[in-house]
This record gives structure tokens, sequence and C-alpha cells, in this order.
């Protein structure tokens, strides 16, 4: 009996669990990555070179690419890249973090994190304007996070990009009567700045990370919302590393914990739960051992009879 209960819990973790698993890359391949170390699993090359920033959703691995229509999907396991479309984002991502919440893709260009449609590459909306930074991940809290330096900013939906309506009257100030030569000696010129001064430019949803720091950059950064963060570290001696940081609320200068060594040139990383199938050998031994168990119970029964 104590054999049969023995092997039922050594099965136990061998027909199947779910593990963190990172993907990272440097442009051109694809490294399965052990969170729990940096060692690479696996390696494969990406049919479709350039890419800039990696995401996962809804068991989906997306990326940004500096080619063609700019976004498409991954197979982890072979490196095939199906780019997207029919439309194309109007400029090269950066980073691309999965909202859960809408099925959308955030796209950082660098300037603006715009909103994607993932079925039709189409830009729905912007969420951001006036950002600045690398990596970016959508935070606990539903808002954008992005590292500029190793500090982290913090954007709310509509931060910074304002109604876009000029306040300034433009009206010329010159009168624009000729006086008589035919040639208008009034200037024209408009008082008006010309200048929004739309809300959204003021909105607290601006950053509130200082966003400077020395030459050290977190390049880029994944969560599963759970509030702890693993990212691209590349330190000013050199050498991209596997980080994490812990910030189930929004810290602006959050500590990194070095995890290991992450293959040169690596720019991006997105984090997943991955669920592994069961070992078929597994599936044998808790059979047999589901047998045995049945047996000895109908045993016990049998003695009880008597």
């Amino acid at each position: 009996m104590r054999l049969v209960i023995a092997t039922l819990v050594i099965l136990a973790g061998r027909l199947g669990a779910s593990a963190l698993t990172a993907y990272a890359s440097n442009g051109t391949q694809l490294y399965t990555i052990d969170v729990s170390n940096g060692n690479v699993l696996a390696t494969v090359n990406l049919s479709v070179t350039a890419l800039t920033a990696l995401a996962v959703g809804n068991g989906t691995l997306y990326g940004a690419f500096n080619t063609g229509t700019r976004l498409g999907t991954i197979d982890p396991t072979t490196g095939v890249v199906t780019l997207g479309g029919p439309n194309t984002p109007p400029a090269v991502g950066v980073a691309l973090s999965y909202d859960s919440a809408t099925g959308d893709l955030l796209y950082f260009t660098g300037g603006t994190i715009d909103i994607l449609d993932p079925s039709t590459n189409n830009v729905i909306g912007q969420w951001a304007c006036g950002v600045s930074g690398n990596g970016m991940a959508i935070g606990p809290d539903g808002s954008a996070w992005v590292a500029n330096g190793t500090s982290l900013s913090e954007y709310a939906q509509g931060s910074g990009c304002g109604s876009g309506v000029s306040t300034g009257s433009g009206t010329g100030t010159g009168s624009g009567v000729s006086t008589g030569s035919g040639v208008s000696t009034g200037s024209g010129t408009g008082t008006g700045s010309g200048v929004s001064t739309g809300s959204g430019v003021s909105g607290s949803g601006v950053s509130t990370g200082s966003g400077t720091s020395g030459s050290n950059s977190l390049l880029s950064i994944s969560t599963l919302t759970s509030g702890f963060f693993y990212g691209v570290y590349n330190p000013l001696a050199g050498g991209d590393e596997l980080v994490s940081f812990d910030a189930p609320t929004f810290n602006a200068n959050p500590t990194l914990n070095t995890i290991g060594s992450l293959p040169s040139g690596v720019n991006s990383i997105a984090i997943t739960t991955q669920t592994f199938a069961p070992e078929p050998e597994a599936l044998w031994l808790m059979g047999g051992a589901l047998a045995g168990l049945e047996a000895y119970r109908r045993i016990r029964r049998g003695r009880r009879a008597r």
C-alpha cells in the first residue's frame, strides 16, 4: 500500500503541470527561457526577422516587426511568423502588451501608445501620447507602465492626447485695408497661439515616474497582471540580463532582482503560463498504481466480510 501511495505522489508532478515560461528575442531568433535562472531551453530561427517586441495573449504569441505589416503571430515551436493585416500600423512598435479586458494590443511606438485590433492590425484608438521609453506592460491597476532607463512611468488611458482644438482666435490684427496701391498694409498675422490646451495634456494620468536614469536600461518588461514583472535589463557594464521586480502597486523606481544572463542582443520578452502535457510513461504507471490500489481495497473488504 505504501508503494502505491508513493507512486501516486511521484506521478502527480508528471501528469501535467503549469509553469511560467518566457519567450525572448534578439530580432532574428526566438528563445524559450527558464525564468528561474535565465537559461535557454530552446532556440528557433524566425521566418520573418527584424522583430522588435513580443506579447502573449489568449494563448497566442504576438510580435512586432520592422518590416511588412509590422504585426504578426509567432509559432514558438517552429519560429514561423504569420504577418497580419490588411492594415499596417503607422510606425514601428518598440513594445507590445495584450489587454485581456478587451482582447486588443497596446502598441508602443516610442512616442505614442496605440490601441490595435490584432485581427486586422487596425489602429482603433490612442492610449497615451507624448510617451518616451522602451519596455511597456499593462500593470495590475490597468494602466500602461513604461520603462525609461530603470524608472517606470504610468499612463492611464487617454493620457496626454488632448482634444487638439486650438483656443487661439487666429484672427488677424492687420486691417487688411488697401492704402491705394492695391497692396494691403495689414500684416494679417494671427495673434492666436494655435496651441491646444486640451485637458488631456495635464491630466493626472500623465507619467508619475521620473523617466530619468543612468546608462542602465530596462529594454523590455512583461507581467501576468499579478504585479510581478520580468524584464530584459542592459546594465552599463554590458551583457543582457533577466531581471524581476515586485510591484503590486505602481513604483517609479522598483528594485531589480537579477535572475541570470540572457543571450547577447535580446531586446524583448513575454511571459506566459504553459501547461505541460502528461508524459506517456506516467499514464501507464498511473494506471498500474490505481489498479494496485483497487486490488488492495478489495482484499481489505474481503477480510472484513469474514
